[in-house]
């Protein structure tokens, strides 16, 4: 029998998820299943904050097994000193697991784990960069010594890495400008969905819509967390411009992020339940409740975190059968409404071409099951991991084959 080449992957759990199931996890178990469609004997080593260790008891589903290991490390942006001691620790854990089952490569899933690679040895590294977190912390405005630490992984993590696999070709752009031509292999994957989860999506909302009484509504839909470039006070503006228009709109939003900070808009918006409702999803509840809606919000403004986007929810959106109403700066998702017509593109911000977004909506809703099947479809060929296979396969053929 041909034995398996080996590769860890290693990713972090935010503090007290270590027992959760959420995007990012998903995110990680997904490209797990890809390596190894490939060919390859996949582990994870998931690296979590030690405060977990007191705060609650690792579950049956938590503990290592033959495929997952689970490592405590100190916070890894707690100060500047104690910074780099996580990191020496997070590097302890992958040589100690290295020395036991002997991988043939490595996997970080962002800059900060090729970082830790880089502490290890030379073995063959591909780095993921999902996003451009320098762009991100600077418009968190994170302190600068974060931002340098932030730096300096991506710089470690290039300088020592094999292969770099980036979500857009725009990503790819920005870190060969900052740190000189990446003579490296490269490619480019969007942050693909699984389709499959979204097979039933048809018999869901049917069954969602007519739980929470949503037969007769246009339902918009926002999903994800309530970060800077997000643009939430555009999305409900925009919102209560086509309440306005259109008794009928409803907005349904889902996120697991604290909406004080919208209170006042989202009461200006009517009745929660009535004209609005906010419900939390865990990764397995959105392919459930997705399909309800008829729209989704996928409003960005111009920035460098927004232009090398790969928005994973563009992906779901579309793989529920929704319209993506979007901007021009939301990295692929921009480019593939506007070359395949599954949403509409907002021009101008400002404006919100109010007229021509109603007319939109209009057609679309008299058109709802065409758009349904058509946007699905699409979500399998442009935003799937089966789309974005073939370019992770072509890269570990050349870094690890």
């Amino acid at each position: 029998m041909i034995k398996l080449k080996k590769v860890l992957v290693i990713a972090s759990i935010p503090l007290g998820g270590v027992d959760k199931v959420n995007g990012y996890r998903q995110r990680v178990l997904s490209m797990r299943n890809s390596i190894s469609l490939i060919g390859y004997e996949v582990h994870i080593l998931w690296l979590y904050n030690i405060k977990d260790i007191f705060s609650l008891k690792m579950t049956k589903s938590c503990r290592d097994n033959d495929r997952n290991y689970y490592r405590p490390v100190i916070p890894f942006y707690c100060n500047q000193f104690v910074s780099n001691v996580s990191r020496l620790i997070g590097a302890l854990w992958v040589k100690k697991l290295d020395r036991i089952n002997k991988y043939d490569g490595f996997h970080a899933e962002t800059a900060l784990h090729g970082s830790i690679c880089s502490m290890v040895n030379r073995k063959k590294t591909i780095v993921d960069f999902h996003g451009d977190l320098i762009a991100e912390m600077n418009m968190r405005g994170d302190k600068q010594w974060k931002v340098d630490l932030a730096y300096k992984d991506e710089k470690k993590a290039i300088g020592s890495a094999t292969g770099i696999l980036a979500a857009s070709k725009a990503l790819l752009t920005v870190l060969n400008e900052r740190y000189g031509h990446i003579e490296i292999q490269s490619a480019t994957a969007p942050c693909g969905v699984d389709v499959k989860r979204f097979e039933n999506a048809y018999d869901n909302r049917i069954k969602v819509r007519k739980r929470l009484g949503l037969e007769e509504r246009i339902v918009f839909c926002y999903l994800g967390g309530f970060d800077k470039w997000q643009n939430i006070e555009e999305t409900l503006t925009l919102f209560k411009r086509i309440f306005e228009l259109d008794n009928r709109s409803y907005l349904m939003i889902h996120t697991n992020s604290s909406i004080e900070k919208y209170k006042d808009m989202l009461n200006d918006l009517g009745d929660i339940g009535h004209n609005y409702n906010v419900i939390p999803l865990n990764s397995e509840q959105v392919p459930i409740y997705l399909p309800a809606s008829d729209f989704g919000f996928l409003l960005r403004s111009d920035s460098p975190v927004n232009i090398v986007s790969s928005p994973t929810k563009f992906g779901e959106y579309l793989a529920a059968g929704l319209s993506v109403i979007t901007t021009p700066y939301s990295g692929d998702a921009a480019e593939i409404t506007s070359k395949y017509e599954c949403g509409f593109i907002i021009n101008d911000d400002d404006v919100f071409n109010i007229g021509e977004l109603m007319s939109y909506i209009v057609l679309s809703v008299e058109n709802r099951e065409n758009i349904f099947e058509k946007n699905r479809v699409l979500a399998v060929e442009q935003q799937s991991w089966v789309f974005s296979e073939k370019a992770i396969s072509d890269l570990y053929e050349k870094v690890l084959a």
